[in-house]
């Protein structure tokens, strides 16, 4: 966040501090703010689910389905952060087959979307889900504290785009060139 001069999560409760650290209490506004001043955005959450799966088709990227036994080597979640109610040091579990960290757990992660509950009429070629309005917008992930349910593959879920707490964070899209 120091591209944009704040660092809102100082002095928050939940909140450790370092470089090492998710940012948290960022609005879906000023991450997306962030994204495109590195000539970046927010991924589509489309995008997500595919970087989050790495290839794979079962409810976590290390090729098991739910309830795993494995879980706590990938991600920062109930099991893994009890008594520490805060986001982790990233990079400190196991990373998926595309080399991405904490894509189970550690923060919710805001997506370019808006939020669609059943998937009706949103596109199917990866592109956002985008009608304008500022509506609810959607997070992927799980956090520090979600059980292990909440942090599949496929689970995702909403928050009006205004919101910020040491739950949410995000994750930067780039294109390859």
């Amino acid at each position: 966040m120091y591209v944009l001069g704040t660092e809102p999560w100082k002095a928050q409760p939940n909140v450790q501090l370092g470089p090492a650290y998710p940012a948290t209490y960022v609005d879906w506004f000023n991450a997306a703010k962030f994204c495109t001043k590195l000539g970046a955005r927010l991924p589509t959450q489309s995008e997500w689910e595919y970087a989050c799966r790495a290839g794979t088709t079962t409810c976590y990227h290390f090729g098991e389905n739910y309830p795993p036994a494995n879980l706590g080597n990938y991600a920062w979640f109930l099991d893994t952060c009890q008594g520490q109610p805060y986001a982790h040091q990233v990079a400190q579990k196991l990373p998926n087959a595309f080399g991405l960290y904490d894509m189970h757990g550690n923060v919710w992660e805001w997506c370019l979307d808006e939020w669609e509950e059943h998937y009706n009429g949103i596109p199917t070629n990866g592109s956002a889900w985008d009608t304008g309005l500022r509506a609810a917008r959607v997070i992927r992930s799980g956090f520090w504290y979600d059980s292990a349910r909440d942090c599949r593959s496929p689970d995702h879920d909403w928050y009006g785009p205004g919101r910020y707490d040491s739950r949410i964070g995000f994750r930067v899209a780039r294109m390859l060139r």
